[in-house]
């Protein structure tokens, strides 16, 4: 296990690790070297599952093929035949328009497909909870799925869309119940849990696609 330790004018030790795998331990400047070392071996245990954690995420990260197929709802289907389908691709990407994880070619369809199946969806969950919102923009983060402002107004990722149904149904009760409480409080996701029983496992299930950010 390859671990990174910087040293720096701090008087704690800290442990982290990147999304790349990467271990870091952050320590004092003078702190001795086996302190630092019994540190690593009581931390071992959390050091594996997060490693493992991150390894599943980067293998499922890797199953995605965004160069040769669309992904709708969760489901995915080949650009040729989908090219066929709809009609609305005629050429292929070149290699100066694609991402490491998201063909930024095809972000015009998949934004046409979001507004079309976010307004609906919203509209529909909205009138089945009973929750209330202003008005929807469909908008591209880096950071974020959704958002939700005390003047009523809400926003989607257009990535949604690239999601299953169930994951797009969280994310869309998740704003909508911060119309009527705006923080993360124990009330908030009771009121989620409301709607959404399993939450915890939407939530948890959400992060694997967090590399499309």
């Amino acid at each position: 296990m390859d671990i990174k330790i910087i040293r720096s004018k701090r008087k704690t030790l800290s442990l982290s690790v990147t999304k790349e795998g990467e271990v870091i331990v952050r320590a004092p400047l003078h702190l001795k070297e086996d302190k630092i070392l019994k540190f690593i071996e009581d931390k071992r245990g959390w050091i594996e599952k997060s490693l493992a954690k991150i390894m599943a995420r980067n293998n499922f990260k890797d199953s995605f093929d965004f160069k040769n197929y669309i992904y709708l709802l969760g489901e995915k289907q080949s650009v040729n035949n989908f090219n066929m389908a709809a009609g609305k691709i005629s050429t292929k990407p070149s290699k100066t328009q694609m991402k490491d994880t998201f063909n930024v070619f095809y972000e015009k369809l998949y934004k046409e497909y979001a507004k079309k199946y976010l307004n609906k969806r919203v509209q529909e969950i909205a009138q089945t909870i009973g929750l209330n919102y202003k008005d929807l923009k469909i908008c591209k983060s880096k950071r974020i799925w959704g958002s939700f402002n005390k003047d009523g107004s809400m926003k989607l990722n257009f990535k949604l869309i690239i999601l299953p149904k169930p994951l797009i149904d969280y994310v869309i009760v998740h704003e909508l119940c911060h119309g009527v409480q705006l923080n993360h409080s124990p009330k908030f996701w009771a009121l989620v849990g409301q709607t959404l029983p399993n939450y915890k496992l939407l939530k948890k299930e959400l992060e694997n696609y967090g590399f499309l950010l």
